[in-house]
């Protein structure tokens, strides 16, 4: 089963402001990674705690981090951020973001 995948406005702009190499490996590897089974836990893909974003999941991509959720009624994942993880902290757009924070 095929889940299609869609990027919210704020993950085009994330991705605009990562620059055009860091575009190009999220929107080539994310249908890799997310089409298919967008559920399944591995070295790439995990499962997240409650967060400000709202994701459910997380994509790693070398140092980007692809954060999203998964609609299973329109067979769906909807791309909510992008951003570059350093270390322990992940930047997006330029600021610093901490997930660790409950909603």
């Amino acid at each position: 089963m095929v889940y299609r995948l869609r990027y919210t406005p704020d993950a085009d702009l994330d991705l605009r402001h990562l620059g055009r190499p860091a575009e190009a490996l999220v929107r080539r590897a994310a249908p890799r990674f997310l089409a298919d089974t967008p559920a399944a836990q591995s070295t790439k893909r995990k499962a997240m705690e409650p967060n400000p974003l709202g994701a459910d999941w997380e994509l790693r991509l070398d140092d980007l981090r692809v954060y999203d959720d998964i609609d299973e009624a329109a067979q769906s994942v909807r791309v909510l951020r992008v951003g570059r993880k350093h270390r322990e902290r992940v930047v997006i757009r330029g600021v610093e973001t901490d997930l660790r924070e409950q909603p």
